[in-house]
């Protein structure tokens, strides 16, 4: 991706489908692999600080971009492969846990929790930098978890946060937890992209549950307000649509697919920013 091609959020409308679109670039970009020339682009395009912060955890590496504008720091978390992250979410730290002086406020994945943990510092360091600006948070995959549980914890402390956007993101926590931060962080919106694998992850039975706004691209790529039955009949024609697509010897978009950055997310982002 070079430097043009990356958009700057809009501060006025938090929840407007071109900080959307902003959101799904620096979630795309945090994946690297060059940072230095990640850091290049975003200076490039009008971000006028970058910051890069990592972190050690038992199952994963955990790492986030630290961008501002005049007004806004926005941070996006990288995320992880589909089947890395289904390691994280099948381990025994499936076990949910409290965060930490958060009682009665539900409790969030151990995994997702203990892989946040060793940036969680280096994260309200850099913020601190940034005192009075206007934060949004993003992430993609296991990147939209950590933005998730970094929102809680900022919002707990006292921090108000602007913007939370997610892509592709697996279930969090339980419903206390799901109705709570809906509560606090009224700017929560969860892109999905028709069966992408990783949005049904941890299962619901488990004690998991979604929070948020979810913005929905049904099989043919449109934004739609689908929920119960209609959604169902979405998930199923799309399944199909990828049967057949198996059979054709056409390249397979269901499931993995879905979840892609590249090939789901960001052009659908970008579609509808454009209002096409």
């Amino acid at each position: 991706m070079t430097s043009g091609a990356v958009a700057q959020p809009d501060l006025s409308r938090p929840g407007s489908f071109q900080t959307g679109l902003a959101m799904a670039q620096l979630s795309k970009l945090a994946y690297g692999p060059d940072m230095g020339q990640v850091e290049s682009d975003l200076l490039g395009a009008g971000y006028l600080t970058y910051d890069f912060v990592e972190g050690k955890a038992e199952h994963a590496d955990t790492q986030a971009v630290i961008v501002s504008t005049r007004s806004a720091v926005v941070v996006a978390f990288r995320g992880t492969e589909p089947k890395k992250l289904q390691d994280l979410l099948t381990d025994v730290k499936f076990r949910q846990v409290d965060l930490p002086s958060e009682e009665g406020r539900g409790a969030v994945h151990r995994g997702f929790h203990d892989a946040f943990t060793p940036v969680w510092d280096k994260v309200r360091g850099v913020l601190a930098k940034h005192g009075g600006k206007k934060v949004f948070i993003t992430g993609h995959s296991l990147g939209g978890a950590l933005a998730v549980v970094l929102a809680a914890r900022l919002v707990a402390s006292g921090q108000d946060v602007e913007g939370l956007h997610t892509f592709g993101q697996p279930r969090v926590g339980d419903p206390t937890f799901a109705r709570w931060l809906a509560q606090n962080v009224h700017h929560f919106y969860r892109w999905r992209n028709n069966n992408d694998i990783v949005t049904r992850m941890p299962p619901g039975h488990w004690g998991y549950e979604h929070s948020g706004h979810q913005r929905y691209f049904n099989r043919r790529g449109n934004l739609k307000q689908y929920g119960g039955l209609m959604l169902r009949l979405d998930l199923l024609l799309g399944r199909y649509d990828n049967l057949l697509k198996m059979f054709n010897k056409l390249r397979a978009t269901d499931g993995f697919g879905d979840h892609s950055m590249d090939n789901g997310y960001v052009p659908l982002l970008d579609k509808i920013s454009k209002g096409a």
